[in-house]
């Protein structure tokens, strides 16, 4: 998504301001900006040192991977104050209500994140594409159902939220609506994830079963199995959103909506950056350039709007990673435990 203002899509000024609501829950507030002594993290640092808080885990840029195709994986603090940065915070928040569906990481973090594509990248009609985001979404689906198959009771399906944006003015062919629209990336993604987890049609291709929809938005079901034949149902909602207020205005095409009636488990939200060159891991959003209308509802604001309240969340940058670790060990362990079969906290993640 643009981290700019796009000709056309942003109020020249904001409406008066309503904000009555409670502050958002599980957010950390931000210094006003006369009282933060660093502006790289927008106040980040900062506050969360003041207020005694665990510091961010990653910094901005840090390489936690890359593709095959030789692409980094990085992590990013700054996702633009448009409407990835919303989608973001608006997850977050709603993973912090008290009957969330969400489940926690090993850290304790909520299982929402955004991704961003590497725009600058990007090839149109090429037949490998997508090849670089199915290894990256489908490491972090593999972190993010190791995380929730200790937490989600065995006969439930485990549910993850996928979206992808349509066209803005930055990028008129959109890599993450090519992603969602076409679910022989998802089955590519969960190919990549699970290997020999995957139950698999009698030509090897990944069993996919299409669900009713929901909001209008595709549900597709797979199965994985671990080793003593235990099977277990991955639903998937493979998601599209416009780049405009019903993304986030809490009606039938909003996030909050699939998120409050799908209830997954986890959320992997996508964008794409226009002039990026690597896959990045958002790990922090603020309310920045959001005006909220009511309780889980906002608007888009002017861009200048003052933050007031953020989230630290690595939990997306260490499901890739605790993924990709997963999935290696899957290939060089015969007849070890699959790694899917851990309980949520064993594993640990270091910062770098």
């Amino acid at each position: 998504m643009a981290t700019t203002p796009v000709n056309g899509q942003r109020p020249t000024t904001p409406p008066p301001s309503t904000d009555t609501v409670p502050a958002p829950i599980g957010a950390t507030r931000l210094a006003p900006p006369n009282q933060a002594q660093g502006q790289g993290t927008s106040g980040t640092g900062d506050t969360y040192q003041a207020s005694g808080l665990r510091p961010p885990q990653y910094q901005e840029g840090q390489q936690i991977g890359q593709t095959a195709g030789g692409v980094p994986v990085r992590t990013s603090r700054e996702a633009g104050d448009y409407y990835c940065e919303h989608a973001l915070f608006i997850s977050n928040e709603e993973a912090h209500q008290p009957n969330s569906s969400i489940v926690k990481d090993g850290n304790g973090d909520p299982a929402v994140t955004f991704l961003h594509y590497p725009g600058k990248l990007d090839q149109p009609g090429s037949a490998d594409r997508q090849a670089g985001a199915q290894q990256v979404v489908g490491s972090a689906l593999r972190g993010y159902v190791d995380a929730a198959r200790g937490q989600v009771p065995a006969n439930d399906s485990i549910k993850v939220l996928l979206t992808g944006y349509g066209a803005f003015g930055g990028a008129a062919d959109n890599p993450t609506q090519n992603f969602v629209t076409h679910p022989g990336n998802l089955d590519a993604a969960m190919d990549k994830g699970f290997g020999s987890q995957l139950v698999r049609n009698t030509d090897g291709t990944p069993k996919r079963e299409d669900l009713a929809q929901q909001n209008g938005q595709p549900v597709y079901r797979y199965q994985i199995q671990d080793k003593d034949g235990n099977v277990r149902n991955v639903d998937v909602m493979s998601a599209l959103l416009k780049v405009d207020d019903s993304a986030i205005d809490g009606g039938g095409a909003s996030l909050q909506k699939l998120e409050q009636e799908f209830r997954p488990n986890a959320v992997i939200n996508q964008g794409v950056r226009p002039g990026g060159r690597s896959f990045d891991f958002e790990t922090r959003a603020d309310d920045g350039g959001m005006r909220r209308t009511g309780n889980l509802q906002f608007t888009e604001g002017n861009q200048a709007r003052t933050r007031e309240y953020e989230y630290e969340n690595p939990s997306g940058a260490n499901a890739f990673r605790a993924g990709q670790q997963a999935i290696e060990q899957d290939r060089t362990a015969a007849g070890s435990k699959p790694v899917s079969q851990i309980q949520p906290g064993a594993r640990t993640i270091s910062p770098s």
